[in-house]
């Protein structure tokens, strides 16, 4: 099959319907534990729904690059964001 056949007619619709901001902070939290097991200090990340991506992070207390992919199928990556997490000590 061909990437943007499947991309377009197979994930993004299936991330349209079950991914939402809760799924995003659980797994991003899953997925630091994880990185901390293996060594991992500091990730980068670019999918959707970083501000929660960043609070799993600063619990985790790790360290992360994020920057929030846009989609045309998620209306919330437009809002202005609320909160801003940092695990910096400056």
């Amino acid at each position: 099959m061909a990437l943007m056949d499947w991309l377009n007619n197979f994930i993004f619709p299936a991330e349209a319907k079950n991914v939402n901001p809760e799924l995003a902070y659980w797994g991003t939290l899953l997925a630091c534990a994880e990185m901390i097991k293996a060594g991992t200090t500091t990730f980068c990340d670019m999918y959707i729904f970083e501000n929660e991506a960043a609070q799993a992070a600063h619990q985790a207390g790790m360290r992360c690059l994020l920057g929030e992919v846009l989609f045309d199928f998620l209306p919330r990556i437009s809002e202005p964001r609320k909160k801003v997490w940092s695990t910096r000590s400056d």
